[in-house]
């Protein structure tokens, strides 16, 4: 299969789980399940061309009115702040090795609910009602993960939980395009 057979299924996969699972706005665990498994076989199926490191960084590879996906490329021994997306969501490791902590938000701070260490090929789901998260990358090889996210994800800005004042808004990093993305990803032969 190709890179583009592969996303191409991917997405009829999604549009179909929202079809069926969706609501208009949440997903339901049935719709993030059908995702999480098609996302699972398309990071099995893909990976970074092994010639080059690729920049670091968020690259779109779909966005229509339902849901987009992104490939999140990450830095070396990444650190990432609490944050959530105010949609639902799926993620799936195409290369390296994630780590995605849950938490859940009190009044004035966040309980950690548990950490998952997820391999290339793995797989992590959120509702839109409990989104919090953070992501954290080890040593090479670089990390590469598929985020899938539903209508409502603003991609400039995002909220962020910072211990000593709460729940901050920021703005993004820069999304790069499908072209710039479609250059380094190959299909496992």
């Amino acid at each position: 299969m190709t890179v583009d057979n592969i996303i191409g299924k991917l997405l009829g996969d999604i549009s179909e789980a929202i079809n069926l699972h969706g609501d208009g706005g949440d997903l339901s665990w049935s719709g993030i399940s059908k995702i999480a498994t098609s996302l699972s076989a398309s990071a099995a199926q893909l990976t970074l061309k092994a010639e080059f490191e690729v920049p670091f960084g968020r690259y779109l590879i779909h966005k229509d009115s339902d849901f987009n996906i992104q490939l999140d490329v990450f830095s070396e021994n990444y650190i990432g702040a609490p944050h959530n997306h105010d949609t639902w969501g799926v993620l799936g490791v195409i290369s390296g090795v994630l780590e995605v902590t849950d938490y859940q938000l009190t009044a004035d701070s966040l309980v950690t609910l548990r950490k998952s260490i997820l391999p290339s090929g793995s797989v992590s789901g959120f509702r839109e009602f409990e989104d919090w998260h953070s992501t954290m990358t080890f040593a090479l090889p670089q990390v590469a993960s598929f985020h899938v996210y539903g209508a409502a994800f603003d991609m400039d800005n995002g909220k962020r939980f910072v211990e000593k004042s709460g729940i901050e808004e920021y703005a993004r990093g820069t999304l790069h395009t499908i072209d710039e993305t479609r250059s380094f990803l190959v299909a496992r032969s």
